[in-house]
């Protein structure tokens, strides 16, 4: 192997390993900057990120009445999870809130191995939520409660799958790793439903 040779053999061995290791590193140094991210709170006006406080993801929590945040209606100790924030992005609210930055923390299972999630907002799947296949439904104490809009997302957030219930109570659907489960428990306002998944 001359010369010539043994510098491209170097040079694409180089884009290999970097192309392969690029993900893992990226994921690193993502997961230190949310690590840094400081609970905010923030009173009734409108914010921009990245000004006013870091983009990042973060578990949105009112803590006063008829709050309303990025459009959606909420009371006290309602919240919003995984909410991810990207700078310039400006945030119309009312009411007060607390902005905690997410930890996607594995979600419980009660004592018959369900899944009751009673909190809108973005489930990370492979770290929230186990990989597999769940009988998706709701639980509601009243039948005038808007039902729930559920959609399966791409790792970088693009729709794949949704589930509206209008036309069925339950769904049978597989989670697959690094997707996420975005739940609205209604599109416009914060409500006592749950969201259950059942593994099958």
């Amino acid at each position: 192997m001359n010369k010539n040779k043994k510098v491209i053999f170097v040079l694409l061995m180089c884009v290999c390993i970097a192309s392969i290791t690029y993900p893992y590193v990226s994921n690193f140094f993502t997961h230190k900057e949310q690590d840094a991210l400081q609970q905010v709170t923030l009173k009734s006006g409108e914010y921009k990120v990245g000004e006013d406080f870091p983009e990042g993801q973060y578990d949105v929590q009112s803590t006063t009445d008829d709050a309303m945040f990025m459009q959606k209606k909420m009371s006290n100790n309602d919240k919003w999870m995984g909410i991810s924030f990207s700078d310039g992005e400006s945030i119309p609210l009312k009411g007060t809130f607390i902005l905690t930055p997410s930890k996607r923390k594995p979600l419980k299972t009660d004592d018959t191995g369900k899944y009751e999630i009673s909190n809108s907002g973005y489930y990370e799947i492979g770290n929230q939520i186990p990989a597999g296949k769940y009988m998706l439904t709701y639980e509601s104490q009243s039948s005038m409660i808007e039902k729930p809009l559920i959609q399966i997302l791409s790792k970088k957030r693009s729709i794949l799958k949704g589930y509206s219930f209008e036309g069925a109570k339950q769904y049978t659907i597989e989670l697959k790793k690094e997707e996420i489960l975005e739940i609205h428990k209604s599109l416009f306002k914060e409500n006592n439903a749950g969201v259950i998944l059942n593994p099958m």
